[in-house]
């Protein structure tokens, strides 16, 4: 069974329209009915009543829906979470405050995200102030005025 006939399903079944569809998905209105056209050949039953005004799900379409719906909730999942693993915050961060407020707060704030992530080092910097974000004093520079 191939993902992209179960994807087309899934939007033909809630868009109710195969032209509905195609533009939902950005794909030609053919190309929908052709792969509409496969998986119900690959599945040997037919998942559509299509009429003028839309096309309604069979008793078998039902059936897929409620496994397909399930499926694009599980590849989801997997994607997030393993975009989440691959989106280790990492690297070094240097953060320009005055020394009170770096001092009594920041630092105390800050403790809990770097013990969370252990690639990223948070170096706070008291600021002048003068100071210039351009020679790189700072990465982000808090100030008080």
């Amino acid at each position: 069974m191939d993902w992209d006939h179960i994807r087309v399903f899934l939007a033909i079944a809630r868009q109710g329209q195969l032209l509905a569809a195609a533009r939902k998905l950005g794909l030609n209105h053919a190309t929908v009915s052709r792969r509409l056209d496969a998986l119900e050949a690959d599945m040997g039953t037919q998942l559509f009543v299509r009429r003028p005004a839309g096309s309604v799900l069979t008793p078998a379409g039902e059936r897929l829906m409620q496994v397909a719906e399930r499926l694009e909730a599980e590849v989801l999942g997997i994607s997030e979470e393993l975009r989440d693993i691959e989106a280790e915050v990492a690297g070094n961060v240097r953060i320009g405050a005055p020394d009170g407020l770096g001092n009594c707060f920041l630092a105390a704030a800050l403790g809990p995200l770097v013990a969370a992530r252990a690639g990223l080092v948070v170096e706070l910097v008291p600021l002048p102030r003068m100071f210039s974000l351009s020679r790189r004093e700072a990465d982000l520079a808090i100030v008080l005025d």
